[in-house]
């Protein structure tokens, strides 16, 4: 995940400086996440169905990977996209702007 994350930060075109420990952080976070998923969906299963196959459990753990790797290249792209304007403070007839 923090591979991920590094390659995330590196191909986007307008990163600040604080990119780089934000998504580190949200990496190690997403990973926790995603592994708490897998153990939880696997313990659901056996309890309800008995009994699981091999293939299920690798199939969640691709599932929870993938969500994982959608929340990190989200909260990159919500890092480094331009600050919305401020309410009500639009250039007036006497701003200097002109």
């Amino acid at each position: 995940m923090l591979l991920a994350a590094g390659l995330i930060a590196a191909v986007k075109p307008r990163r600040p400086y604080w990119i780089y420990p934000a998504l580190a952080l949200v990496a190690v976070l997403v990973a926790l996440e995603a592994n708490a998923l897998r153990v939880a969906g696997i313990a659901l299963t056996l309890e309800h169905l008995g009994g699981i196959q091999e293939w299920g459990k690798d199939w969640m753990q691709f599932a929870t990977t993938g969500a994982a790797l959608a929340q990190l290249a989200a909260v990159a792209r919500l890092c480094t996209r331009p600050a919305p304007p401020l309410m009500g403070c639009r250039p007036g007839p006497l701003s200097p702007a002109d």
